[in-house]
Order: C-alpha cells, then sequence, then structure tokens
C-alpha cells in the first residue's frame, strides 16, 4: 500500500470484476462455492451490496492482515454484513449499544479492549475448563437419554453454549430460569434480529444495574471494580455482556453442530479422534478454518482515499475481508478444500486480525476441544442420520449461519 497522489479515475472504471454477496453453498460445513473459487482470483474486487452502495472485498490472507491494520480504515461502519446498517432509530440505538467495542477505533476502544480482555486471559480460561467440561458431559448425558436416533440441536449443541456463557457471567440458575431460551434466527429479518438484542440488552441491564452477578463471575468483577481506572459504565458492562451471549450462542451453536457435520462426513477423521484426543486442538483450527460462521466477512470504512493493490478505494467506502475466501486462500493452505485434521501449518481468520480480533477466542476454543473430546468418545459410532444434501441452512440477519436440526444415529 502507498499514499502517493491518488488517481481521479472513479471506482466503477476500475478493472475489477464485481461479486454479489452470496448464500448459496453445495455443502453445509463448507462456504458457498463462489467464495472458494473468488480465493484463487484477483485480491480485491468490487462488491455489490443489495440496497446499499457498492463496497470492496478482498479475498487474500495478506492483504486482509494489511487493511485490518491499517488506521485509514475504521471500525465505526455504516453497513454490516451486506446490509445498510440503520433502518430505523431503535435499530440504531440497539447496534450502537450491541456493538460499543467492535464498531469502535482507538483510542476510545482501547480502553474497553483492555477490561474486557482481563476476563479472558490464557489463566481463567484453564480455570473455567473444569465446569466447562462438566456441562458437556452433562449435555452428552442428555443427548444418551435421547437415544437414537436424535436431534443433536436439540439435544446438545442447542443449550451448551448458553450455559457455559452462563457459567463465564456469573448468572445464577435462579436469573437464568426468568430469562427466555434462546432461539436460532433462520431468517435475515432485522425486526426479528433488532428484538433479539433488545430482549438480551434489557434482560443483562437489569442484572448489571441489581449487581446480581454471582463472585468470580465476569459481572460481579466488571461491577466492582477494585480501582475507578478500571471502571466501565452499567451500559458498557451490560453491552459487552449482551454481546457475549448473542455472539457466543449462535455462532457456537453453528461451529459445535456444523464442525459434527464435517467429521461425521470425514468417518476415519472422527473415528481417529475418538481413539487419539490429542487429535483435537488441530481439528478444531480446521473446524474454524472450514466453517466460517461469520460468512460476510469483516468490514471497515475508508476514512480518506486509500491505493489499495492497484484500486483506488474512496473515503466511505465499504470493504470486506472475506473470511470464507481467506481462509481458502492458496497462497496460505495447500489444497485448501480438503478438511483434514491432520495439517501441520492451519492458518484462518476467523477471529479476525488486529486489535479487534476477538476477545474471546481462547474461551471459544476451550469449548470447542471440550465438546470434540466429548463427543467422539463417547459416542464413536455417532454417524448422520440424513444426506448431507438435506440438512437445511439458515443465514442469519447478522451474518451468521447454521442449521436448526441435525438428526444423528449411533449404535
Amino acid at each position: 500500500m502507498s499514499e502517493e497522489t491518488l488517481s481521479s479515475e472513479s471506482p466503477e472504471s476500475q478493472k475489477t470484476s464485481a461479486v454479489p454477496i452470496m448464500l448459496e453453498r453445495s455443502c453445509p460445513y463448507a462456504p458457498p462455492d463462489g467464495y472458494r473459487q473468488l480465493a484463487q482470483g484477483e485480491v480485491i474486487r468490487r462488491l455489490t451490496i443489495p440496497g446499499g452502495p457498492d463496497g470492496w472485498i478482498i479475498t487474500r490472507y495478506d492483504e486482509a492482515r494489511a487493511m485490518l491494520t491499517d488506521s485509514r480504515f475504521s471500525a465505526m461502519r455504516r453497513v454490516l454484513n451486506g446490509r445498510p446498517m440503520i433502518h430505523s432509530e431503535s435499530e440504531l440505538d440497539a447496534i450502537e449499544g450491541f456493538f460499543s467495542m467492535t464498531a469502535m477505533d482507538p483510542p476510545a476502544h482501547t480502553r474497553i479492549r483492555r477490561l474486557a480482555a482481563r476476563a479472558f486471559t490464557a489463566q481463567r480460561v484453564r480455570a473455567m475448563r473444569p465446569g466447562i467440561d462438566e456441562i458437556v458431559a452433562d449435555q452428552a448425558d442428555e443427548l444418551a437419554r435421547r437415544g437414537s436416533p436424535t436431534d443433536l440441536v436439540a439435544g446438545f449443541t442447542l443449550q451448551l453454549p448458553q450455559r457455559v456463557v452462563y457459567m463465564l457471567l456469573g448468572i445464577t440458575e435462579a436469573d437464568q430460569m426468568r430469562f427466555p431460551g434462546m432461539m436460532l434466527n433462520e431468517t435475515p429479518n432485522p425486526e426479528d434480529a433488532i428484538r433479539s438484542i433488545d430482549t438480551v440488552m434489557d434482560y443483562m441491564a437489569e442484572i448489571v444495574k441489581g449487581k446480581l452477578g454471582q463472585p468470580g463471575g465476569l459481572i460481579w468483577e466488571l461491577t466492582h471494580p477494585v480501582n475507578d481506572a478500571d471502571a466501565l459504565a452499567d451500559d458498557e458492562i451490560s453491552a459487552m455482556c449482551a454481546a457475549l451471549v448473542l455472539a457466543g450462542h449462535e455462532d457456537n451453536v453453528a461451529v459445535l453442530t456444523l464442525g459434527t457435520v464435517a467429521l461425521l462426513s470425514h468417518r476415519d477423521q472422527w473415528e481417529a479422534m475418538a481413539d487419539d484426543h490429542k487429535l483435537v486442538p488441530r481439528a478444531v483450527e480446521e473446524i474454524l478454518r472450514y466453517i466460517a460462521v461469520f460468512q460476510f466477512g469483516i468490514n471497515r470504512r475508508a476514512l480518506e482515499d486509500v491505493e489499495f493493490s492497484g484500486v483506488t478505494i474512496r473515503a466511505g467506502e465499504e470493504v470486506y475481508a472475506s473470511v470464507p475466501a481467506i481462509n481458502f486462500d492458496p497462497a496460505r493452505m495447500s489444497d485448501p478444500d480438503r478438511f483434514d485434521i491432520r495439517r501441520e501449518s492451519i492458518r484462518h481468520m476467523t477471529f479476525g486480525h488486529g486489535v479487534h480480533q476477538c476477545v474471546a477466542q481462547l474461551f471459544a476454543r476451550a469449548i470447542l476441544v471440550s465438546v470434540f473430546t466429548e463427543l467422539p468418545r463417547r459416542f464413536p459410532t455417532m454417524r448422520l442420520a440424513v444426506p448431507v444434501g438435506e440438512i437445511s441452512i439458515y443465514n442469519g440477519y447478522f451474518g451468521g449461519y447454521g442449521t436448526q436440526r441435525l438428526p444423528v444415529a449411533w449404535d
């Protein structure tokens, strides 16, 4: 990249072929076919955004890292996952609260992230592993009680992430009972999405205001700072906790469910994990690479005209680092279409990059490692009870995707 004299050529006349946002996929656990093809083409292209101004899409690993660490691109975005961000004042209020940390730039972002990061240190995540393992084992017991065949989502993956996140937050069982169970949003409906955010934000505001978190939990820690320098406002704490509940729930349900589909579609790899749990951490990284549930990518807004990889990105234009394409970049991954838990080097951008990379990624990995250690061990003969092609996929409003039902069986 450079800051040389910018061309006066309009973006429309720049020689890159425009592509639409892609949702159609031939395999439920793999990215849409078009994104994998983009990874082998031009580094950056024009992106057609329905209902909004056209943007740009980056499909290569190195260029995405460069963009995400360039201060000329802002996280304070106007477009989210290929849709105009603002539909109404209520949506603006909800989104500004929910994305309070991820939609900030330094230095405001630095303060909140520094305090949030304390909740997800390696030491703290290690301390939570016994509790995570206990919840995973309990959900596996529930799955076994249901018997074969059954629905893996209803019997295992739907409830597990919510239980683990509430353990992290320190929300009592009594308070959990007052909160309606999380439902997966199968339609890209903005009203439903905003209603989900409002419900969780209101619930978290009540918990935070009443300081109802249990000692040792994240809410207690954030509402009882040791000094004023560590203090967050109640609305900042509520937004952070709501983001953990919503993002931590739906994204984890999707990765757990579709990761199981990927492994059961590669029988030898499932059986290998059942025999050798040491394979699990690497398998988790391959699942994260292959199943980029934040399927539209990571978007930023240009603060000024920027020369980038041979094109001029104008001030105000949206730029997407396409995670599904980047994770299949052939320059970084040999035979990227192959799902292989024994890869020696697995590079992906599922948790982002730079100062905004997922602050809870160690926590998310701990959940995945626990689940994919327990399931193959407890159910070594598990198999899909329907053909892969019959697994229905939904696309959520905020960019996630998944399936609401996964029939499985075992002997």
